[in-house]
């Protein structure tokens, strides 16, 4: 070991006494909360309404709902009970509100008052009626008055069943835009595609009306469509 590295050592407890410092006091800080401010207003104002609006178009409404209970026992209901088609008899209860000899079924709710508008997709149907019938119309059997029906209808064959308040349609349609007002009688029917006026009937209806369908021996089925959903601010 040379000579200065022994006085290094020597020296070494005096060299670090020397090193030393001490940092002065610093003054208090107040307390703080770390990270980023959220700009809450703009992450929960009206947060309903904005859940809302995104998921609109997600789900879905449909002003007309089909009444299973009423379903001829040939006719099959999606699960949704929108849709109609047309297949082999099945075995259900014999009720009193179901139509068990024309292929017909109803709507689940009547309507006895305002305005009321459904949109039905009949595609390549090769038969079928839409329209209304009033609650009091007899479901069993060929007492079922037909009379008692107002509707618009196509048949490929071109038969019908024949009543006074039956529109028939010569051409094939892909939809049928039913609108019913209870205060002024008047049920109207169009082309939603083409905007076509196709029939309106008038009349003094004095009982609730039910949603009316037909289905002429067709797989292609009958579809109520979804409406649109819009929101009024006040």
């Amino acid at each position: 070991m040379g000579t200065e590295h022994a006085l290094f050592l020597q020296n070494f407890k005096a060299t670090m006494e020397r090193a030393q410092y001490t940092l002065p006091d610093l003054p208090q800080q107040p307390d703080c909360v770390s990270g980023c401010l959220i700009n809450v207003a703009e992450h929960l104002g009206n947060l309903k309404f904005r859940v809302w609006e995104k998921m609109k178009n997600k789900v879905q409404y449909t002003s007309v709902i089909l009444d299973p209970n009423s379903a001829h026992p040939r006719l099959i209901l999606s699960r949704d009970l929108t849709s109609i088609s047309f297949g082999d008899a099945k075995q259900l209860p014999d009720n009193a509100e179901r139509f068990d000899y024309w292929e017909c079924v109803v709507g689940s709710g009547g309507l006895d008052s305002g305005c009321h508008c459904w949109d039905v997709e009949v595609g390549d149907s090769k038969g079928w009626d839409v329209g209304v019938t009033p609650e009091s119309n007899q479901r069993k059997g060929i007492s079922f008055s037909w009379e008692r029906v107002w509707r618009v209808g196509f048949r490929e064959t071109g038969m019908h069943y024949s009543g006074p308040h039956l529109h028939k349609l010569q051409q094939r349609l892909q939809r049928v835009r039913v609108h019913l007002n209870m205060a002024t009688g008047q049920l109207a029917f169009w082309d939603p595609i083409s905007d076509t006026h196709l029939h309106t009937f008038t009349h003094t209806f004095t009982e609730s009306l039910f949603p009316f369908f037909y289905s002429n021996l067709s797989n292609a089925p009958q579809r109520i469509l979804p409406g649109k959903i819009s929101v009024f601010l006040e």
